[in-house]
């Protein structure tokens, strides 16, 4: 038996948790810069993902940048050094406004995913299995096609 499926844009899925959201395609998962290429023929959703992508990096950072400021100054108070109150002050700071960019940053992505998906499904040929099969019996031999 033979099986021919023409490899054409996938559906993106995404899957949300507590340790970030996941990009995947027919089951596998995608790099971001597989996730890039794959949007890139559809405009608006490429604008959307830049965007994201800009937004979860500057999250990135300013989280990073907040918890070793808590964090320097957490250990100080263990050492015994006492705490700076405004160090600690901006690097809880710093956290708390990473938050809501990450999440703009997710929002922006996942909405990508959704305008590709959305322009997959109106204009994508969806391609369907093709089957031919060799058949053989006591009258002879033959073969099947299923579309």
């Amino acid at each position: 038996m033979m099986a021919f499926s023409p490899s054409f844009a996938q559906q993106i899925e995404y899957n949300k948790s507590t340790f970030g959201t996941t990009f995947t395609s027919d089951g596998e998962k995608l790099s971001m810069k597989e996730l890039t290429s794959s949007l890139s023929i559809n405009p608006e959703a490429s604008t959307f993902l830049k965007k994201g992508k800009s937004q979860s990096a500057l999250a990135t950072v300013l989280a990073a940048a907040g918890g070793i400021m808590v964090g320097w100054e957490l250990g100080g108070a263990l050492a015994g050094n006492g705490i700076n109150p405004a160090v600690a002050g901006v690097g809880s700071l710093l956290i708390l406004i990473g938050i809501p960019i990450s999440s703009g940053g997710t929002k922006n992505m996942t909405r990508a995913v959704d305008l590709y998906n959305a322009n997959l499904d109106s204009t994508t040929y969806q391609p369907q299995k093709t089957e031919i099969r060799l058949i053989m019996d006591g009258k002879g031999i033959g073969l099947r096609m299923k579309f």
